[in-house]
């Protein structure tokens, strides 16, 4: 059984291992994470970017400095806004860590930055730009030769 499995995925992206035709086939996942500052709306930008083959997930403005760097592969942040981001009369922020690193960031709804468009396809291309221009992610399971 795994025999055939190999055979056919051989027939399909070509030899393995020569030194004329190396193939690589990597599971990386390189993640935008998404900080909720508020927002009642994490969700559909999670599953957008998830429809882009790109892993992310969802953390409080609470999540910890030592649980943002241990994450591998982060290409950048989503960080977004919203009607709740206000706690004991204080407006919520990221963790001074986001910033820190180094990396992109896409505010949405959050200081001076808009809310997304009600529109899907606008909101789709706008994550679209960020995540693979901006953040220069790659998409899960990609085939590198």
């Amino acid at each position: 059984m795994a025999n055939s499995f190999i055979e056919k995925t051989k027939s399909l992206v070509g030899s393995w291992g020569t030194k004329k035709n190396k193939v690589k086939i990597t599971t990386r996942k390189d993640a935008v994470p998404i900080i909720n500052l508020g927002s009642e709306e994490c969700q559909v930008v999670a599953d957008d970017i998830r429809g882009m083959d790109v892993y992310t997930q969802i953390y409080p403005h609470t999540v910890s400095v030592l649980e943002l760097k241990t994450l591998p592969n982060i290409k950048g942040f989503v960080l977004y806004g919203g009607a709740n981001n206000i706690v004991d009369g204080v407006s919520i922020d990221a963790p001074d860590a986001v910033y820190d690193m180094g990396l992109p960031v896409l505010r949405v709804d959050h200081g001076q930055a808009p809310p997304f468009p009600p529109e899907d396809h606008i909101r789709q291309g706008i994550l679209d730009s960020f995540i693979f221009e901006a953040c220069k992610a790659k998409k899960m399971g990609t085939i590198i030769k």
